[in-house]
């Protein structure tokens, strides 16, 4: 095969591919979804779909991880994604409502974890003078301070 022959094929491949990719639906198929910003309004309107569950961060996922918190279920970090603790929490949270103990987020444990709160996740809130002006003291104690106390004097 003569160098002129693999640079036809090499440039009759190269078209073809970006002839695919510019296909809409290939595109459509292959557009990575924007992520949702988390805002008070998408945060507190989050409804049950199961596409909301699969995103990496998901506003539906930190609602369920406030009224997790809520009724006394402890999903660790609240950060809108699905992590260990969080899974811990569905597992506790289904298990203490009689609800299959999946440890995923299903429609079922949303019906009922949401209907337990009328309250919004997220609040509006303006810092006023008085906020600031709060006597703050900061402890700190060091690792090596909190050793040092408990290592008994002779």
């Amino acid at each position: 095969m003569g160098r002129a022959t693999e640079t036809r094929q090499i440039l009759l491949l190269g078209l073809t591919l970006a002839a695919l990719l510019a296909s809409p639906v290939l595109a459509a198929k292959y557009k990575p979804s924007r992520p949702t910003a988390l805002t008070a309004e998408v945060i507190n309107d989050a409804r049950w779909s199961v596409d909301a569950t699969s995103r990496k961060i998901s506003p539906l996922v930190l609602k369920a991880e406030v009224l997790l918190k809520r009724a006394g279920f402890s999903p660790g970090v609240i950060d809108a994604q699905k992590g260990e603790n969080f899974q811990k929490a569905v597992r506790a949270y289904q298990e203490a409502n009689a609800l299959e103990a999946t440890g995923e987020l299903n429609e079922p444990t949303w019906n009922k974890l949401s209907t337990a709160s009328n309250e919004n996740i997220v609040h509006h809130y303006t810092i006023a003078a008085a906020d600031v002006e709060q006597p703050f003291v900061f402890a700190f104690s060091t690792r090596a301070e909190i050793s040092l106390r408990t290592i008994p004097r002779r």
